[in-house]
């Protein structure tokens, strides 16, 4: 794992592709016994992702019981075009059962084909797919769980938003919003061939799909010919994590003081797509063909925070106000919400149960995940930061007149707010889980005394004024005649 280190935090990449095919234990698809009918095998990507209902596991197995779903094109006679409507299939739920993949009602291949057709072209489809499969509102592309007679616009907050109408033209779009919540965060994704897909029925019509290429303008194919779609994740795995190191220049596993809590305020994502739009047409790019949300063809990166939910206007955000700091999923163990643990004549804690807030041992950013649970993010490009507003925290009673973020213990509370940039080349790619390791360097205040010892200084000699008596002489004509001696004087 490559690490670049800041003088304030540490973040790393692990750059661990999570995909190919999945293997020979995962359950194979079995063909329809109907030789003329359009049969699908499917696949996912060896990875532990979250798709279908927010938090559950998704993989080749637990794909057939969520199941895909799949829009067709029917081309007479034409090749497929921003012109086509979904009008074979559109949002088809396609699910294993028993080994089997199933889908209803059944559709057929169209049977003009060759030199034997009557007409001089060959009638053709295009397969589109995607996991896991909603169900929509066929008019509106809304999903049917969230939908309301009353606003057509309602919808899910996160995950799939919506999916094209059955009367729009062109490629498929999906509108996804992803979440920073491990229990709401939703996988996606789209469908591509399995492999090169060269079956054809004469050698007047080939076909000839690359693999990880959509089905475009494909043939009937000859008996038993099916397609084998290999489902590939469209997000980006992101695993945060953030621990506290205590004078790392001396020693890297010291632990704070226990009368010391360092608690998150917010972590702000900056250059991350939460909201995009994928086009399932992927022939253009060979990877997943992220749109903005708003329909245009730039990605928009944006800024997104993640707050602690106490509403104080101390967020560590420009001008926060109360209103805008709605929690959207800190873990609890960092977050300050209830008094420090009282302290006994010996100055040991007897209640403990106060959240311990960050420590030396890495916890995840996020609300009620495991150490390695992920979220999912949009692939995005570079100029990627994340800032973290904090407070420390220290209990003395000493300090009557400074009250701690609960507003009755009396201490020290220092607010700081870091951000820390990703290296230029850094960038999120679809299929790869990132760790993101924040480290809060904490250096102790240390004291040292010692006491001078007196200085002998040179010897100095003051001459002070030296007091003598006076003596009075007085004479008459040159005579000296004593005072008081009859003289009158």
């Amino acid at each position: 794992m490559k690490k670049i280190i800041y003088t304030f935090l540490t973040m790393g990449a692990v750059l661990a592709v999570s995909c190919n095919k999945a293997g020979s234990d995962d359950p194979q698809p079995k063909q329809s016994t109907e030789s003329e009918a359009v049969t699908f095998g499917a696949y996912l990507q060896r990875s532990t992702t979250k798709a279908g209902l927010a938090g559950e596991t998704l993989t080749t197995s637990s794909l057939g019981s969520s199941g895909f779903g799949v829009f067709a094109y029917y081309s007479n006679g034409d090749l497929y075009s921003g012109a086509s409507k979904p009008d074979f299939m559109y949002n088809e739920h396609v699910y294993n059962a028993g080994g089997q993949w199933y889908y209803s009602p059944l559709k057929y291949w169209p049977n003009e084909f060759g030199a034997s057709a009557q007409a001089d072209d060959v009638d053709r489809l295009t397969f589109f797919a995607y996991a896991p499969y909603v169900e929509v509102n066929t008019s509106t592309g809304v999903l049917t769980s969230a939908y309301d007679d009353s606003t057509p616009e309602k919808s899910s907050s996160t995950g799939i938003i919506s999916l094209p109408r059955n009367s729009a033209t062109g490629d498929p779009i999906i509108k996804y919003v992803a979440s920073l919540d491990p229990t709401k965060t939703v996988d996606l994704c789209w469908g591509v061939a399995a492999a090169d897909y060269n079956n054809s029925v004469t050698d007047q019509v080939m076909n000839n799909v690359a693999k990880g290429y959509p089905y475009i303008d494909v043939a009937k194919p000859t008996t038993g010919g099916k397609i084998n779609l290999d489902f590939r994740h469209a997000l980006a795995q992101l695993n945060v994590q953030v621990d506290a190191d205590v004078d790392v220049l001396s020693h890297n596993d010291g632990e704070l003081d226990d009368k010391t809590r360092i608690y998150v305020r917010s972590v702000t994502f900056e250059g991350f797509a939460m909201k995009g739009a994928l086009n399932l047409n992927s022939n253009a790019t060979a990877g997943p063909n992220w749109l903005d949300y708003g329909g245009g063809e730039i990605l928009s990166q944006g800024t997104v925070t993640v707050y602690d939910g106490r509403r104080d206007g101390k967020e560590g955000v420009a001008n926060a106000a109360a209103g805008d700091e709605s929690p959207l999923g800190l873990n609890p163990v960092l977050i300050q919400s209830m008094p420090y643990a009282g302290y006994d004549v010996d100055d040991v804690a007897v209640n403990a149960s106060f959240p311990a807030g960050v420590q030396h041992t890495a916890v995840n950013l996020f609300s009620g995940a495991n150490a390695t649970d992920p979220v999912y993010v949009i692939p995005t490009g570079s100029d990627l930061s994340i800032t973290i507003a904090y407070d420390v925290e220290t209990k003395d009673e000493n300090l009557l007149a400074s009250t701690l973020s609960d507003g009755k213990t009396h201490g020290s509370t220092i607010s700081n707010v870091i951000t820390g940039t990703f290296p230029s080349s850094f960038t999120l790619e679809a299929g790869k889980n990132y760790k993101v390791n924040v480290h809060i360097g904490m250096t102790s205040v240390k004291f040292e005394a010692s006491v001078t010892e007196w200085e002998d200084d040179e010897q100095q000699d003051v001459n002070l004024p030296i007091n003598a008596s006076v003596t009075v002489s007085v004479g008459i004509d040159g005579i000296p005649v004593t005072p008081g001696a009859g003289t009158g004087i």
